[in-house]
């Protein structure tokens, strides 16, 4: 696909440029500029004067929200951060307000567990004074978080000013990032948050058992529940009863228009009032008695209402769990006492909020789940902390079990992706050349000429606050991706270290033998439990990082989307070669591993976008949109929102879904070469199989395909036609490939049967040096024969005697005609 070579719309802050074309946003660094450090100034001096006004927001919402009913308003949060996301398909499409308004949930609740509640309830309540409260609250709380976004600038700035000695430029860039990443939930499609869990959780069944007296599908269950609650909107019940009420208004007002008719059919000259008092006369009713019970039934429905309307978050009602689990995930109203103890940072949001170590929320005797993303974003690394506080003789085997059950994850996912792919888990080879220190590899994955070397780390991400503790997160990074990256490259050096090793179990028994000559690709890949996508998608730019440049980071979360989204083994692997080669494009800064699929989806050779511009980062703008909405669609069965898909010519797909389900070698390679092709080569070489079959039919032979610059001779042999022996397509695209000094070449052998439906695929790959000594001066011969050949024929098809000077020589080698046949 051309790249887009003009800007869309541009601005310009101090020395950077700011431009967008189409879906990417390039910032370049055009040089120093005074413009810079007056900037960096102001900022300084606006620095306390900012920080007095966010104090005193805290303290103006707080003070607001312990006046509230905590029910009411929890409601009321829930309903305008659900409201605030109708027609909203992807997180693209998320706006500043839409992102504020769903952090105004946990931090009302937030709130409320760290305050005392001074709501007091009396019959003199205003529902439409309350209202507007809230919305004073829903303002001030959006307000709160758009500084947010802005502090850092202010931050940095004030630290720039001050000349502190140990500001560090690429940590407090990192610093910026991670903490405006905190504001952004939801480290999975919903149609995720189960499965996930319930493999996660499965192992420690019996530890539920032991704390709880229930199982691990019996927690499942609850959580399942809770999500079928929170994301489903019921209108009908809210007005459940005015529905009654209004279908018999309508039934009456029907039965009236009937009777009217009938009777002005008889006599047109009956006034509204006529008809009105003949109507009830006939129906024998009192219109009087009638609306009174109407009445009767809206009363009654808002008050059957207002019994339910808490339902759809009550704990005792969605859930069997026990008491105890209820209370040790809960929080009190006015319990936490950690949120605004913080000297600098108290009550803000750019620290660890409450509902993040404990989702629930008790009011009056009774638990309740609002808010979607704190739950489900953080109930794992919740339960674990909570094993691990009410039994600490299970913490050693919580992460034995969680590490266990991690890399099984894994393998089960490379096996559902790779169908049929062989891969050894836990192995154990020799430093130093002794067995008496061995060094392990969690993964390993074999799949045709394809080696995947795996690592894969269950510890948890930090929880610290980036403002906090930047040195924390910094560290996760080192001991998650940095550490697993070493250690995959450590066993890529051992299997170099010798044509054939060895790998062997933790008994030190033989496990197997492995060579690297057996294959065209190697892939190294950390693959992590917790998700912070936003780095793993750019983990090789982190400075501060030591990462070879080949390695793929990706978490348990994107690697199971990944699965669902390949049907193709072959073109899995296309793509993972892909987002290989983009680690070493230095201008691609992508925030979200789903915007690496994206590119990949519209571009296909993506890495290669921009690979040449220096002091620039290009960002993905809306890549991921489409699989946002294909994704987030499939927890519900009644939408269907069609996959985004590369798309093939029909006889280009036919190739490569045979290759899927082959046992052919090296047929990855194939399928490599094959889908490097632009959609114009694709199309064009889809239109050359149907003239060879058909040109084939015509002369009754095979004719070979080639493809201009494209390094492939083609045969498509079919039944009752004359076939070209297997010797002869060989030394066809051996001259060929000696005639047009190719670097190597492919012969593509495509079987048909008499349907015309491929049956069966064979390929080779040459290159100059498998062509014995004594038969190269015959084979270039041979090239320059056949070459001729094809363009004769090309002058035969067309009916000219002449080639324009300019024109493609149709020897297939790509050039013009005046600097190939013609000289």
């Amino acid at each position: 696909m051309k790249k887009r070579d003009y800007i869309d719309e541009s601005f310009q802050l101090g020395s950077m440029k700011v431009s967008r074309r189409g879906k990417e946003i390039s910032i370049e660094n055009e040089g120093q500029s005074n413009a810079n450090e007056k900037i960096i100034k102001e900022l300084a001096n606006e620095y306390d004067e900012m920080i007095n006004n966010v104090n005193k927001l805290v303290e103006d919402i707080r003070e607001l929200v312990s006046k509230c009913n905590p029910l009411e308003i929890l409601e009321y949060a829930y309903i305008d951060f659900t409201s605030s996301l109708t027609g909203i398909t992807s997180e693209f499409q998320l706006s500043m307000e839409n992102i504020h308004r769903g952090k105004e949930l946990e931090y009302i609740q937030s709130v409320l567990v760290s305050t005392e509640n001074k709501y007091i309830k009396n019959e003199n309540n205003d529902d439409v004074e309350e209202i507007k409260k809230f919305e004073m609250i829903a303002d001030k709380i959006n307000e709160l978080y758009t500084i947010m976004q802005f502090y850092f600038l202010y931050h940095t700035a004030k630290m720039r000013e001050n000349n502190v000695e140990e500001f560090n430029e690429e940590e407090e860039k990192f610093l910026m990032e991670s903490q405006s990443n905190m504001f952004f939930r939801g480290d999975r499609y919903p149609v995720y948050e189960i499965p996930h869990l319930n493999e996660l959780l499965e192992v420690h069944s019996d530890e539920f058992e032991k704390l709880y007296g229930i199982t691990t599908d019996d927690f499942i269950n609850g959580l399942s529940n809770i999500q079928k609650s929170l994301t489903r909107i019921n209108l009908g019940e809210m007005f459940e009863e005015e529905n009654k009420a209004f279908s018999q208004m309508l039934e009456l007002y029907m039965k009236y228009e009937e009777f009217k008719n009938g009777e002005l059919s008889i006599n047109e000259s009956y006034t509204e009032e006529e008809l009105i008092k003949k109507f009830r006369e006939n129906s024998k009713l009192d219109l009087e008695k009638v609306q009174l019970e109407l009445n009767s039934q809206e009363k009654n429905g808002k008050k059957e209402y207002e019994k339910k309307e808490y339902e759809k978050f009550d704990l005792q009602k969605l859930t069997n769990w026990p008491i105890e689990l209820l209370e040790d995930l809960s929080f009190r109203i006015g319990e936490d006492d950690s949120f605004y103890s913080s000297n600098e940072y108290a009550g803000w949001p750019l620290i660890e909020l409450p509902v993040f170590k404990k989702p629930f929320i008790k009011i009056d005797g009774k638990y309740y789940c609002f808010d979607y993303y704190s739950l489900f974003d953080n109930i794992y690394r919740v339960i674990q902390k909570l094993f691990r506080g009410k039994d600490s003789a299970y913490a050693d085997l919580w992460i034995s079990r969680q590490n266990e059950v991690t890399e099984k994850i894994v393998d089960d996912l490379f096996k559902k992706v790779l169908p049929g792919c062989k891969t050894y888990i836990s192995n154990y080879y020799p430093k130093n050349g002794s067995l008496k220190q061995c060094a392990e590899n969690d993964l390993l994955v074999i799949y045709d000429d394809n080696l995947i070397i795996v690592e894969v780390k269950a510890g948890s991400y930090t929880y610290r606050a980036p403002i906090v503790d930047i040195e924390s997160h910094i560290n996760s990074l080192k001991t998650l991706v940095e550490k697993a990256d070493g250690q995959a490259g450590r066993t890529l050096e051992y299997l170099k270290s010798s044509d054939i090793v060895k790998l062997y179990n933790k008994d030190k028994s033989e496990k197997c033998e492995i060579s690297l000559n057996n294959f065209n690709e190697v892939t190294l890949m950390c693959v992590t439990l917790d998700n912070f996508n936003e780095f793993c998608s750019k983990i090789e730019k982190l400075k501060f990082l030591q990462i070879n440049k080949n390695t793929i980071a990706l978490s348990i979360d994107d690697f199971r989307i990944y699965t669902d989204y390949f049907e193709s083994p072959l073109i899995f692997l296309h793509y993972l070669k892909q987002r290989k080669l983009a680690t070493q494009n230095k201008a691609l800064y992508l925030n979200d591993e789903l915007d690496h699929l994206g590119m990949y989806i519209e571009n296909n050779i993506y890495s290669k976008m921009y690979e040449n511009k220096e002091n620039s980062h290009l960002f993905a703008l809306g890549y991921r949109e489409r699989l946002d909405e294909y994704f987030g669609s499939l927890i519900n069965s009644e939408f269907e929102v069609e996959k985004p898909i590369q798309s093939f010519p029909k006889e280009f797909n036919d190739i490569i879904n045979l290759l899927d389900v082959s046992d052919l070698n090296e047929k990855s390679r194939l399928a490599n070469f094959l889908l490097d092709f632009s959609s114009d080569e694709k199309n064009q070489f889809a239109d050359g199989i149907n003239q060879a079959i058909t040109r084939g039919k015509e002369i009754n032979r095979v004719i070979p395909l080639g493809l201009r610059a494209i390094p492939i001779c083609v045969f498509c042999h079919q039944p009752d036609i004359e076939d070209m022996p297997e010797k002869l397509t060989s030394d066809y695209t051996k001259s060929t490939m000696l005639e047009l000094h190719d670097d190597y070449r492919v012969e593509l052998n495509l079987f048909y049967g008499d349907k015309m439906n491929l049956n069966d695929v064979k390929f080779k790959f040459y290159e100059p040096s498998n062509i014995k000594t004594e038969e190269l001066e015959a084979m270039m011969q041979m090239g320059e024969k056949f070459a001729l050949s094809r363009i004769e024929t090309y002058k035969k098809r067309n009916n000219i005697k002449k080639i324009g000077r300019n024109d493609l020589c149709p020897c297939g080698s790509g050039k013009k005609y005046k600097n190939c046949h013609d000289k």
